[in-house]
């Protein structure tokens, strides 16, 4: 009978080792999935917008780089922005210098990863047609609140509602050379989307 315990007792801490690494994998799957849908409806959300804005702008969607995609980039007479789109819900919080969602920091660096896009734009612009612009860097939200303490942008990144985002484009203090030479070399890349009639969000 001792015998039996003594080897039972390993085999059931196994088993139970295995049942909750097996929870935990499907846990973490169910998260990525969840996240990869909200991530998608949030990006359709904000194509819906752009649709709104005026003929002069051109609207690309997913620019593949080699670190990622960019979600949505505008080129219009205001300027060359790049924006990404979260779907986060809450109150994101600007403040001493950081940027937070409902108290926490966020789980990656979505400052950083918007950098990093607006970066290689910037660069394969300059590089393929000699094109010298600045691409302003937008995180427009579609669901949480956004509450600046700090004054804007952070981290040259201004963060927004998703119903300020057309506004803070059209509004924007700034031009953009050469935007047909944009466009047709962006048209290489992707698919391009004039602004059209499109259904509410």
């Amino acid at each position: 009978m001792t015998s039996i315990l003594l080897i039972g007792v390993p085999v059931f801490f196994l088993v139970r080792w295995f049942i909750q690494d097996t929870i935990k994998e499907h846990t973490d799957l169910t998260k990525r999935i969840r996240d990869a849908e909200g991530g998608a409806w949030a990006e359709d959300i904000i194509g819906a917008l752009l649709t709104k804005l005026p003929d002069s702008y051109v609207v690309i969607h997913n620019l593949p780089f080699a670190g990622g995609d960019i979600d949505h980039i505008v080129v219009g007479p205001t300027g060359l922005f790049v924006i990404d789109t979260k779907s986060h819900s809450g109150r994101v919080l600007i403040a001493d210098g950081a940027v937070t969602l409902n108290g926490h920091a966020f789980e990656k660096d979505i400052v950083g990863q918007i950098h990093d896009g607006a970066k290689w734009l910037e660069e394969m612009l300059l590089v393929e047609g000699g094109i010298e612009v600045k691409p302003i860097r937008i995180i427009a939200f579609t669901r949480a609140y956004v509450e600046y303490k700090d004054k804007p942008p952070y981290k040259g990144v201004t963060l927004l509602h998703r119903s300020y985002l057309n506004r803070s484009i059209l509004n924007h203090d700034g031009s953009c050379p050469q935007i047909d030479a944009i466009v047709e070399l962006l048209k290489r890349k992707v698919t391009i989307e004039q602004p059209a009639a499109s259904p509410q969000p």
